[in-house]
Parts: structure tokens; sequence; C-alpha cells
């Protein structure tokens, strides 16, 4: 597996900033206290499907070609990641089929 590059870092925010929002980043003081160390938590529960995970889906399909596309996705997942990939199917397209074991809810 290949470590990101600042540069692949931008290329990855340049393709999805249409399509997420841009999350607060807020401080807590008493857990810095309690930790003694500055604790900032980026909210990315604000995203449409309340988790980070919407950014590599839109990542991901942003780069794929249309014929890929057009075939379609197959998921396994049983919470954040298939929503991400359902709702990034929302904006590129794609059919989605996203498998979980019979103990989803």
């Amino acid at each position: 597996m290949l470590i990101p590059t600042y540069d692949d870092v931008k290329s990855a925010q340049n393709r999805i900033i249409d399509y997420v929002f841009r999350t607060p980043v807020f401080q807590y003081p008493r857990l810095s206290e309690a930790l003694q160390t500055d604790i900032w938590i980026k909210h990315e529960n604000y995203q449409p499907i309340g988790s980070f995970k919407l950014r590599g889906s839109i990542n991901l399909m942003s780069q794929m070609s249309s014929f890929d596309l057009e075939r379609g996705m197959i998921t396994a997942s049983s919470g954040n990641h298939g929503q991400a990939v359902a709702y990034a199917s929302r904006i590129f397209g794609p059919g989605v089929c996203d498998l979980c074991s019979h103990r989803c809810k």
C-alpha cells in the first residue's frame, strides 16, 4: 500500500469539495485539561450521512470511468460504509448492492 503524499490529499480534496460539507473543529477544554494537552475534534457527524466515510466513497467514484460506473458497485457493510457508497452512487450514478449479514438491523 502506498502512503499518500500531500499532493494526493490535495487532489482528493479538490475532487470531493463540491459534495461534502466543510465540517467544524471544536476544542474540548475539559478533555484537554484532563489529558493535559490540547484536544480538538472534527465533527464529521455533520456530513449528510453522519460519517467521514462519505469522503472516501465520493473520492473513489469521482475517479471511476463511466464504463466502471455503469457496471455498478457491490459493497459489504452494516453501517457507515454502505451508507457512504449508496449516497455517492446517487451523485455518480452506479447501481449499488450492499451486502450485510443477517444481523443487520
